[in-house]
């Protein structure tokens, strides 16, 4: 499990030692998507911490939506019969209804304090995220050598939603842009937000979530490290495609002596 949490593998085999990474997702499901010549519909995570902008840009060209948790997830995973059972009552409802319907059986088979998150997105919409993403990065990094701004950035991240240690370096992504335009006064950056809040919205279909620990949960994490930046997150098509990896390293660089 160590090498799983260092190198951020997915589905881990205890008895093989062995995980799936974002770039091996990708690569599965694009082998999927070419036998069934065409996206497969719903791609549905019981992992923890899957409803993540990178995670959901990886396989963006391989599925329709996907459903997954920003928060670990408890042992008892997805309620199946619940979300059977609401599948055959109603068989013909499209992708966007069973996703919803995934996130709303999951959210309701949870006590008030379990501290879960459930969410669905829709992959079309990751496309404009990224690029609005890509605008607040930029925002952000041509501010830092501010003072001021950059003090605001750090109480920014402070506050910020974050999940379970050790993955408290993902926080909510629209959580963090309305912070961020609260106490940052550059117009850029606010300009910026609001494009990422609008894109995220688009692509969320369904959101939901249950305890005080995830009260600011709005579907979609993004990674925002505290102390070290990953060098396997440059690989990612998501930092291929946007400068977000760039701002992390300034604003890391920042915080040192």
């Amino acid at each position: 499990m160590e090498a799983a949490v260092r190198d951020r593998g997915i589905a881990f085999d205890d008895q093989a030692q062995d995980f799936l990474d974002n770039i091996e997702l990708k690569n599965v499901m694009a082998r999927i998507k070419k036998k069934l010549k065409r996206k497969i519909d719903i791609l549905g995570m019981d992992a923890c911490l899957m409803s993540m902008a990178e995670v959901a840009y990886q396989i963006r060209g391989v599925a329709g939506f996907c459903v997954g948790s920003q928060e670990t997830e408890p042992g008892d995973g997805w309620p199946y019969d619940r979300i059977l059972k609401a599948l055959a009552a109603k068989p013909a409802m499209t992708p966007r209804q069973l996703s919803q319907t995934i996130v709303n059986q999951y959210v309701a088979s949870y006590g008030a304090d379990e501290n879960i998150t459930q969410s669905a997105l829709k992959l079309a919409g990751l496309k404009a995220l990224a690029e609005a993403v890509d605008g607040l990065a930029k925002a952000l990094k041509n501010i830092l050598a501010d003072s001021a701004s950059l003090n605001s950035i750090i109480s920014v991240r402070a506050q910020v939603q974050e999940y379970s240690r050790p993955y408290d370096d993902y926080c909510d992504l629209l959580h963090l842009c309305s912070l961020l335009e609260t106490k940052v006064t550059d117009t850029e950056v606010h300009t910026a937000c609001a494009a990422v809040k609008e894109s995220a919205g688009a692509a969320i279909v369904a959101n939901g979530s249950k305890g005080g620990a995830v009260d600011h949960s709005s579907g979609l994490s993004i990674y925002f490290p505290k102390r070290t930046l990953s060098p396997l997150y440059k690989t990612l098509d998501f930092t291929r495609e946007s400068s977000w990896d760039e701002f992390l390293a300034a604003y890391l660089a920042a915080l040192r002596p």
